[in-house]
C-alpha cells in the first residue's frame, strides 16, 4: 500500500515538474531515503558536517555517507573559483546615518539623488543599471520611481516568485528561497545583470506587510550570489520619499530580453538558509537562536499564525502551528522592537544596536533568525544582516515547520511523524496549547527516517555547478518567473 507521504511526495514531484520550470536537479527528485533506518539519522543530527549549523557546515558540500558529493547526478558541490561565503563574510554593517549608505538599507534622499544623475551618483563599482523592482502602486497619479537612462522602474507585484514550496529531504512546508531555474528567469524577465546593475527593492506606498515582502526578496537574492554592494531596500516607500517632481505615472513594462545567470557570479552564499536540521544542532550546541514573535507566542499561550499557509482543513489565513512554544534556548525580540511604530522601516542603528543588546546577542554572535512563518524573520534577519552587521541565518520555515514535526499531539491525524522518527521536535515535553484539528497545519512529510534536510542547498549547489537551459518563454519561461 502506498503512503500517504509518499503519494503526496510523488504529487508535488510531478507539479513542479509540469510546471515549465522543473530541471534535472529539481528538489522533488533532489533527496535520498536515508535507507529507512530510524537510527541512521541520529548521526546526521548530532553534527555531520551535511546538517552543522555554522556557515561552513550545512552549506560546505559534504555529502552523504557513500555517496558523491553534491547529491544530485554526483555533480561536485563546489568547484576551486567558486567561493562559499560564511555568515560572518554576508554580514554587512550599515553607517551610522542611513543617508550615507550606498547598499543594504537605502535613505529615499539617497534614491533622489541617484535619480537626479546616475551616471555621477551611482555607488562606487556598479557599471550597469539601477534597476528599481517596485511592490505595489499608490492611488496617486504619480506612484513610480522614474525611468530614464541608466534607471529602469518596474512595477514587479511578483517579487514573491523568489520564494517557493521547497523540499528539503524531511519535508515540505513553508517558503525557501526558488530554485534557480526560477531566480534566473526572474532576471531575464527584468533584463538585471547581477554582476553590474544595482537592484532596489521598493514599496510604493506604506502598506501593511511591504516590508516583508520585501526583505522576502532581498534574502532569496543574497542566498543566490548577489553582492551586498549590488543590492538595496528602501527605507519607507517612494511615495513618501520622494516629492511629487521626482515621480511618474507609468513604470515600464518587462521585456524579458535579459541574459545574465546566477552560476556565473562564481558565489556560493547558501549558508544564509538554516534548515531544521542545522536548527537542530543549534540547540545542541547552545548556538543563539532569536524568536522575533510576540512574547505571548514565545511563551507558548498562543499558536504561531500562517496567514499564506494552506495545508490546513480551514484554509488560510486560519491555518496554525500544531502547538505552542518554542525552540529550546531561544533568545527574545519581538520584531517590534526593532520597527518604527507603524510597521514601515527600521529604526536607526543605534537603536538596533541597543535591542540587540537587550536580547542578550552580541555583535558577533552567528544567529538563527526564526518567527511563525518567515515573515517578520525576514525583516530580522535583512537587519541584522544588511544593518546591524550581525551574521545571520534565516529559518524560513520556522516554527510552524518546528512544531509540525511531532507525533503527541491529542487528534491523530496531526500527528506528521511515526514515534520514532529521529526528527520528532516534540520530546522535550508535551505542549499546553495544541492545535485545533481545522487549523493544525499539515506538512508533507517527505521522509520521516531521512538522513539529513539539506536538500534545498545540496540541489541549489548541483545547479551552480551545471545550469540547464531556461525555459523558452514560449514553454513556461513567464511561469517561471511569476507564477
Amino acid at each position: 500500500m502506498v503512503s500517504p507521504s509518499f503519494l503526496g511526495f510523488v504529487l508535488l514531484a510531478v507539479a513542479l515538474f509540469a510546471s515549465g520550470c522543473g530541471d534535472e536537479h529539481s528538489p522533488a527528485m533532489g533527496t535520498t531515503s536515508g535507507g529507512g533506518s530510524a537510527g541512521a539519522p541520529d548521526v546526521a543530527l548530532a553534527g555531520r558536517a551535511g546538517d552543522a549549523g555554522r556557515g561552513s557546515d550545512d552549506d560546505a558540500g559534504a555529502g552523504e555517507p557513500g555517496l558523491p558529493l553534491g547529491g544530485a547526478g554526483g555533480v561536485p558541490a563546489t568547484s576551486p573559483e567558486r567561493h562559499l561565503s560564511t555568515p560572518a563574510e554576508l554580514s554587512a554593517r550599515s553607517a551610522h546615518g542611513y543617508e550615507n549608505n550606498e547598499s543594504g538599507l537605502i535613505h529615499p534622499d539617497t534614491l533622489s539623488r541617484w535619480l537626479s544623475d546616475w551616471a555621477s551618483e551611482r555607488p562606487r563599482g556598479i557599471e550597469g543599471d539601477l534597476v528599481i523592482l517596485q511592490l505595489g502602486a499608490a492611488q496617486t497619479a504619480l506612484p513610480y520611481a522614474p525611468s530614464h537612462e541608466g534607471v529602469r522602474t518596474y512595477l514587479a507585484n511578483d517579487l514573491p516568485a523568489l520564494m517557493e514550496v521547497r523540499l528539503n529531504g524531511v519535508t515540505a512546508i513553508g517558503r525557501s528561497p526558488a530554485r534557480g531555474v526560477k531566480v534566473d528567469s526572474y532576471l531575464r524577465r527584468y533584463g538585471i545583470d547581477p554582476a553590474r546593475d544595482f537592484v532596489l527593492l521598493a514599496s510604493g506606498s506604506a502598506q501593511p506587510g511591504a516590508l516583508s515582502a520585501l526583505a522576502r526578496a532581498w534574502l532569496p537574492l543574497r542566498y543566490w550570489g548577489f553582492a551586498h554592494e549590488n543590492l538595496g531596500l528602501l527605507q519607507g516607500s517612494v511615495v513618501a520619499g520622494l516629492p511629487d517632481e521626482k515621480r511618474v505615472a507609468t513604470a515600464l513594462e518587462p521585456a524579458s530580453d535579459g541574459a545574465a545567470r546566477v552560476p556565473s557570479l562564481g558565489r556560493d552564499h547558501f549558508s544564509l538558509l538554516a534548515n531544521v536540521g542545522s536548527v537542530r544542532l543549534a540547540v545542541a550546541t547552545e548556538l543563539p537562536l532569536l524568536d522575533v514573535r510576540s512574547e505571548d507566542a514565545f511563551d507558548g499561550r498562543v499558536l504561531s499564525e500562517s496567514a499564506s499557509d494552506d495545508t490546513c482543513l480551514d484554509g488560510p489565513p486560519l491555518c496554525t502551528a500544531i502547538r505552542g512554544g518554542r525552540i529550546p534556548s531561544s533568545l527574545h525580540l519581538p520584531i517590534g522592537q526593532l520597527l518604527t511604530a507603524d510597521g514601515a522601516r527600521l529604526l536607526p542603528l543605534d537603536e538596533l544596536d541597543g535591542a540587540l543588546s537587550s536580547a542578550g546577542l552580541g555583535p558577533h554572535d552567528e544567529v538563527v533568525v526564526y518567527d511563525d512563518d518567515g515573515d517578520k524573520s525576514a525583516i530580522a534577519t535583512f537587519a541584522l544582516l544588511a544593518v546591524a552587521g550581525v551574521p545571520a541565518r534565516w529559518y524560513a520555515s520556522s516554527f510552524v515547520e518546528w512544531a509540525s514535526l511531532n507525533a503527541s499531539h491529542p487528534e491523530p491525524a496531526l500527528r506528521a511523524l511515526p514515534t520514532d522518527s529521529p526528527w520528532r521536535t516534540d520530546t522535550a515535553g508535551e505542549s499546553e496549547v495544541w492545535a485545533e484539528l481545522g487549523r493544525g497545519i499539515r506538512p508533507l512529510i517527505v521522509d520521516p527516517y531521512a538522513a539529513s534536510s539539506d536538500a534545498v542547498t545540496s540541489t541549489d549547489r548541483a545547479y551552480l555547478e551545471s545550469p540547464p537551459p531556461l525555459p523558452g518563454l514560449g514553454d513556461g519561461g513567464s511561469e517561471c518567473a511569476a507564477p
